[in-house]
């Protein structure tokens, strides 16, 4: 009996030994902390140029959830500390940047932090931007799923912004010029349509923010002579965008020289037929493309309807072929109030979800009043409003 109860207390103490060796790094005891401590940065009371300045350093030390572990940080931001979230129908007065940290040292975008600060002042040109501007910082540490995150205190820095939109920037067009493509050589608004037209830009690619640039596409016939891309529709035709060397016969297949070069040669295709060009004015590339024939027979009309022509009940807006691009339409037009808009042939219509560039969805395009060039491309599926100057 008394060798059954030694056995017993031995088995106790095993298990409570067990117990106490299990809280370990693999089997942590886990501790949600309320806050941590955000240190006061030694810039807070200097106005820092953000424009000048690529990051800023905040310090802090990991919270304490009851072991050492990976903590995933990020800034939080706002002006008068009340920190609501942006939500798809609220504004809020907070923002979190988009650069996280696993370090307790984080550096901080500026050009995010300037994007913010313009957000929550939600200026609508450079006379809004402050000449300093106080902001509420504070970091927000994660560490996975079992515990929430913790928010630090709030720091003030105060900081010079500059102007940016709040808008991205529309896509950086290129418009085609040349005999090759064509058939003119004729620059300016008042030519655009007919010895020049927009390319296309491709759906479902992402475009500069800042400056616009990225791909354009257009895909016709050509015949073997020179064409250009200018870079605006009265760029001078020295400056636009072609080879850096003569071509003739060549594919297109060097880099092109940027607008503003003076030693650019005009593009060719080797020989005439049905091409799809790419031009991608911030990689600085381009690629010629030779198709087995055309890709759809063209239509024999194009019109614009819409509120404007009581839709299919009234006078369409008739639109006319460009040159010898016989799958580019556009027209000359002036709306006198906001419309709604779609481009119809036959029983097929196209419209569009952005204005002034864009691709072809089957909602209506929301136009401004005012005159315009419209283009639409029914073989790239796009379309483009270029307001009268």
């Amino acid at each position: 009996m008394k060798k059954l109860n030694i056995l017993a207390a031995m088995l106790i103490a095993m298990v409570g030994f067990t117990a106490c060796d299990s809280d370990t790094d693999s089997n942590p005891t886990y501790n949600q902390p309320e806050s941590f401590v955000l240190n006061q940065p030694v810039y807070a009371n200097t106005a820092v140029s953000l424009e000048d300045t690529p990051s800023l350093l905040l310090t802090t030390s990991q919270p304490d959830f009851g072991y050492t572990a990976p903590v995933i940080y990020s800034t939080q931001v706002s002006l008068d500390g009340t920190w609501v979230p942006q939500t798809e129908t609220e504004t809020g007065t907070m923002r979190t940047l988009a650069t996280t940290s696993t370090s307790a040292k984080v550096a901080i975008s500026t050009t995010e932090l300037n994007r913010a600060v313009a957000e929550l002042i939600n200026w609508d040109d450079e006379a809004g931007v402050p000449l300093t501007q106080d902001v509420k910082v504070r970091l927000n540490a994660s560490i996975n799923d079992k515990l929430t995150a913790v928010t630090s205190n709030e720091v003030t820095i105060k900081v010079v912004p500059y102007y940016v939109s709040l808008k991205p920037a529309e896509p950086y067009l290129l418009y085609l010029i040349g005999n090759g493509v064509v058939g003119a050589w004729d620059n300016g608004w008042d030519n655009t349509g007919l010895g020049n037209f927009p390319m296309a830009t491709v759906k479902g690619a992402t475009y500069d923010e800042k400056t616009g640039e990225g791909p354009m596409v257009y895909t016709g016939h050509f015949v073997v002579d020179g064409f250009l891309a200018l870079g605006s529709i009265d760029q001078i035709i020295d400056g636009a965008w072609g080879l850096k060397y003569s071509n003739t016969g060549a594919q297109g297949i060097d880099n092109p020289s940027g607008p503003g070069t003076d030693d650019q040669q005009d593009f060719y295709v080797p020989e005439e037929g049905w091409w799809k060009v790419e031009i991608d004015s911030k990689k600085l590339e381009f690629k010629f493309t030779q198709l087995d024939a055309e890709p759809s027979p063209a239509y024999s009309e194009m019109n614009m309807v819409g509120s404007f022509t009581d839709w299919a009940d009234g006078t369409p807006v008739a639109m006319a072929q460009v040159g010898t691009a016989t799958h580019v339409w556009y027209a000359e037009y002036t709306f006198e109030t906001d419309a709604e808009l779609k481009f119809k042939t036959g029983d097929n219509w196209f419209g569009g979800d952005v204005f002034p560039i864009g691709n072809v969805t089957g909602n209506n395009i929301q136009v401004p009043a005012g005159t315009y060039k419209v283009f639409f491309n029914d073989l790239d599926q796009a379309y483009t409003f270029i307001a009268k100057p």
